[in-house]
């Protein structure tokens, strides 16, 4: 009978805790959210499309703050490198990140604390186990959208390739090939974003192979990373542009064939292993009486 009431004070005074905790890091001028550049641009857009995000962002620009006086340069840029891969979701810096991870972190352990009390399990291990699993969500989330963020670059690749060497063979140079690129492809893809940063280094006056190069650090897919070789290949040996980007369009594109071929035939082994369980149940249930009857020698 104890349990409800002492769950309820436990419940109201972590909330009271935490309200005075907030009330204690919380500056009394708000640094307000980022307007130019990337992230400005990142979170812009996350601002108009979500609104839960549009409430809890002050926190996270408050919490960011104190995040950047903790000596976490080694996580920090690690954390860059992977947000920079995800294309900047929420226009994130690594500080933004670990405060979305702290948020996330007192959210889960409060939920599951209390989902875990509720069911009579022990609130105790809910609190631990939830705090674990929102302090990690974060990181999981940022990895995942760069996994899905690095396949669509792959495939969407070759079609900016074609693009790039139909410009070139129109009489266009590299910088107008690449902006040409970017008129012809969708907001949303992915290809388009990393272009228009290649294009802005270019013309802040980047040299070809430090633009290149960046472009192939930001996204590490051995796709990117053959074209910006062949490029700069093709400018050290004078070979033409046009023709060595047709041919690096083509050969993506039987990889990609080869590679879905070999997906397909691992796909006709991996199915033997649900399709060898089915065939034991089904043989269980078509002998097992017939084996219960010999056991109790009823058969004959």
């Amino acid at each position: 009978m104890m349990g409800a009431p002492f769950t309820m004070l436990c419940s109201a005074l972590a909330g009271v805790t935490m309200a005075v905790v907030i009330y204690w890091l919380w500056p009394s001028v708000v640094p307000p959210p980022p307007g130019a550049g990337e992230r400005g641009l990142q979170r812009t857009e996350a601002l108009k499309k979500s609104g839960l995000f549009r409430v809890i962002e002050p926190l996270i620009r408050v919490l960011s703050t104190h995040m950047s006086r903790l000596p976490l340069d080694r996580l920090r840029r690690r954390s860059e490198a992977r947000l920079i891969r995800a294309g900047r979701p929420l226009g994130f810096d690594a500080d933004d990140l670990f405060a979305a991870a702290l948020v996330s972190a007192t959210v889960g352990a409060i939920g599951c604390g209390l989902m875990c009390a509720v069911l009579g399990r022990g609130w105790g291990a809910g609190v631990v186990v939830g705090w674990f699993v929102g302090l990690m969500y974060p990181s999981f989330k940022v990895d995942g959208l760069g996994r899905r963020r690095r396949i669509a670059i792959c495939r969407g690749l070759p079609h900016a390739i074609d693009l790039a060497a139909l410009s070139l063979e129109a009489g266009l140079d590299f910088p107008g090939a690449v902006a040409q690129v970017i008129a012809q492809l969708t907001p949303d893809n992915p290809v388009r974003f990393e272009f228009q940063h290649l294009l802005q280094k270019l013309s802040l006056g980047w040299s070809r192979q430090d633009a290149l190069e960046a472009l192939a650090i930001r996204t590490p897919a051995p796709q990117v990373r053959q074209f910006t070789n062949a490029v700069r290949q093709a400018e050290k040996s004078g070979t033409p542009l046009a023709q060595v980007l047709t041919t690096q369009a083509d050969i993506m594109r039987i990889e990609r064939s080869q590679s879905a071929e070999q997906a397909a035939a691992r796909a006709g082994l991996l199915i033997l292993g649900p399709l060898m369980l089915i065939f034991c149940c089904v043989f269980i249930i078509l002998l097992g009486p017939f084996v219960i009857k010999f056991v109790r020698g009823d058969l004959f």
